[in-house]
């Protein structure tokens, strides 16, 4: 009954205790990820806690506990160590008890919509992928039928085509069992007011929407737009030609005659200054030659 100073039976009893406490009260302090670590650091413990996760994938408290049973359950058959410590005809019915109760559980399942069912139903799906393939690699004599009608129901409700992680997996399980799944077709969004035949036209990159654009612009009537000539009414059998010329065009034509003015008028005051230079150049010059007289004329006055 001791393993080594380990007493089995002693500590069996004790993690019952705390796995019965886990799976039946709404507030408890223990989860899922203690049980976790015990079959992680000690693998034999998940072979004595194995009949008691398989009863509370049916018969927890609350959907939470349900599927943490299930991922538990999940935990230890993926250890090596569970599947050596069984012979063969013990572990396909271990295998078989195991599918039993997560089609119980599924049948549970009416309507998923809140967020505690579609993780209960998510843990279930990941067991029983897992259950399914390893059936397969193993070659178990396992009656996957019995979970058909179950899977079926499942699929009709609407949380899986919102859900994808949740379709996936549904998918992943049907698709082990020997369904194929639909493909989605891929259809171009329309408007609503737009006729079916009708194709969306694309928005030209670079161009101002329209709730961008000024409003405060005065429109101008297609016939005044890109010409300045209209024809109007005819006056016994002739047609007069009326001439319309636009504000912009005459603002222009003032700017240019503006514009015309002040380089014809630019020469002549360059010439002007350039006079002006001349003219006064020489006086300078001038003054220039009296200074030198002067100077000589003292000069000469100093030698005699």
């Amino acid at each position: 009954t001791c393993l080594g100073s380990l007493d089995l039976p002693r500590i069996t009893r004790v993690y019952q205790d705390a796995l019965k406490l886990f799976m039946t009260k709404r507030k408890c302090s223990l989860t899922g990820g203690m049980f976790n670590d015990l079959f992680h650091r000690f693998p034999m413990m998940s072979r004595q806690l194995l009949d008691d996760i398989m009863q509370y994938v049916q018969d927890g408290a609350r959907q939470h506990q349900q599927g943490q049973a299930c991922a538990l359950l999940l935990k230890a058959f993926q250890m090596p160590e569970l599947r050596r410590s069984f012979l063969e005809a013990e572990w396909e019915a271990v295998v078989r008890k195991s599918v039993q109760q997560v089609n119980e559980s599924l049948k549970m399942v009416q309507e998923c919509k809140m967020k505690v069912e579609q993780e209960k139903v998510m843990k279930c799906l990941e067991l029983l992928a897992f259950l399914i393939k390893m059936a397969k690699q193993q070659a178990l004599n396992i009656p996957f039928e019995e979970l058909h009608p179950v899977l079926q129901s499942l699929g009709q409700q609407e949380i899986l085509g919102k859900s994808i992680r949740l379709d996936d997996l549904y998918w992943s399980v049907m698709t082990r069992l020997g369904f194929t799944r639909p493909k989605k077709e891929k259809t171009k969004s329309q408007p609503r007011d737009a006729p079916a035949g009708e194709v969306l036209q694309k928005k030209k990159k670079g161009f101002l929407p329209d709730t961008k654009k000024r409003k405060n612009r005065k429109k101008v009537a297609p016939e005044e737009q890109n010409g300045a000539i209209v024809k109007g009414p005819s006056v016994d059998g002739e047609e007069h030609v009326v001439k319309k010329k636009k504000k912009k065009n005459r603002k222009r034509k003032v700017s240019e005659g503006t514009q015309e003015s002040a380089a014809e008028q630019s020469p002549a005051t360059k010439k002007k200054k350039l006079n002006s230079e001349s003219n006064h150049k020489p006086a300078k010059s001038e003054k220039k030659d009296k200074s030198k007289k002067k100077k000589k004329s003292k000069s000469m006055e100093v030698t005699e």
